[in-house]
């Protein structure tokens, strides 16, 4: 067989003109749960905060509860695999630990 007649093998690397797009980077387990946890968060947190009118920024309840679990970030894996539940317990929590902070200060 002649190398004219060996069938066409497509290189497993695509080339940038081949795909103009950005690759999608996978995250890591942790990265991902620690995204899905902030996202529930958010939308948990920032109701909340309206709905109790105390003019507290959300954004600063989150940021609080992701620096929370990012400290013992194996811990809550272990008791919520599913981010939502876990999102769920910081909620919960995210108000009195920050009037406990405040109180503290």
């Amino acid at each position: 067989m002649t190398t004219d007649q060996q069938p066409h093998h497509h290189n497993m690397e695509a080339t940038a003109t081949e795909y103009p797009f950005p690759r999608v980077v996978a995250h890591s387990a942790h990265e991902h749960y620690i995204l899905a946890v902030h996202a529930r968060l958010s939308k948990i947190l920032a109701y909340r905060a309206r709905a109790n009118q105390i003019g507290l920024n959300s954004d600063e309840l989150v940021n609080r509860s992701i620096e929370k679990l990012q400290l013992r970030l194996d811990h809550y894996m272990g008791k919520y695999p599913d981010p939502v539940y876990c999102a769920n317990a910081l909620a919960q929590s995210a108000f009195e630990d920050f009037w406990r902070d405040e109180a503290i200060q």
